[in-house]
Order: structure tokens, then sequence, then C-alpha cells
């Protein structure tokens, strides 16, 4: 996962990360544990779902941001 692009996804949006996490209906703690750069939980699909449309992203950036591997 690109925390980093995650991240700047949502700067990019001009929302904050209580506005962020309040839309994408995901709870600090959690997302705190999903960001975690050892022993991170993943995101759910219906979580990667919401933030994409929320975010207005792209298949290709949804997976650049979520997935490690290039998928053909």
């Amino acid at each position: 996962m690109n925390r980093n692009r995650l991240r700047a996804a949502i700067a990019m949006k001009g929302l904050t990360m209580g506005a962020f996490l309040e839309r994408a209906k995901i709870a600090p703690a959690s997302f705190s544990r999903k960001m975690r750069e050892e022993n991170a939980v993943e995101f759910t699909r219906a979580e990667i779902e919401r933030i994409k449309d929320l975010l207005e992203l792209s298949n290709e950036e949804m997976c650049e941001i979520f997935f490690d591997e290039k998928v053909s």
C-alpha cells in the first residue's frame, strides 16, 4: 500500500483527516491501524470502494494506492 499517495489524495481533495474519515465511514483508530508500516491491517473491499468514490480515484489510481503489484 502506498500510504503517502493516499494522504496526498486526501489533501488534494481539500479534506481534513476528520472529514475524510467521517465521509469514508472509517473509525480513526481503525484507520490508524491500517496506515501502520508494520503489522498493518488491510482495508476491506467496501472501504476501498468508499475511498475510491469519495476521492474520485480512477481504477489505476486506486490500484497504485492500495495494491503493491500491477496485475495484468
